[in-house]
């Protein structure tokens, strides 16, 4: 595996892919009404929980 530990993940990066879990925690649990909306509707927390699961996935992706 190139010398690399394949779960590695270098500290900006976990930060940032543990910022993405939480916005995409967040914005399903506004959609689903267990927690708050900011009176925003549910397509607006649809759209931000896809956006911030494609940012995961290229912070992700960056570690191989």
């Amino acid at each position: 595996m190139g010398g690399k530990l394949p779960l590695a993940v270098a500290p900006e990066r976990g930060t940032h892919a543990h910022e993405q879990v939480t916005k995409i925690v967040w914005h399903i649990g506004a959609m689903l009404g267990f927690d708050v909306t900011n009176r925003h509707d549910k397509d607006m927390h649809d759209s931000w929980s896809i956006g911030a699961m494609g940012v995961l996935k290229n912070v992700l992706d960056e570690n191989g």
